[in-house]
């Protein structure tokens, strides 16, 4: 879940709750799409 509210675009972030996961990560846009690049990556080498 991707969650941008006033305070995400205040600070031009999203912040990032993974689904069963409570712990939410704050990240900046450059790196939301790092992570989800390299998630994307990832899953094709292991498949």
């Amino acid at each position: 879940m991707i969650i941008v509210g006033e305070k995400e675009v205040e600070n031009k972030t999203v912040t990032v709750r993974r689904r069963f996961i409570k712990e939410q990560k704050e990240l900046s846009l450059d790196g939301f799409s790092n992570e989800v690049l390299t998630e994307i990556n990832e899953r094709r080498v292991s498949n």
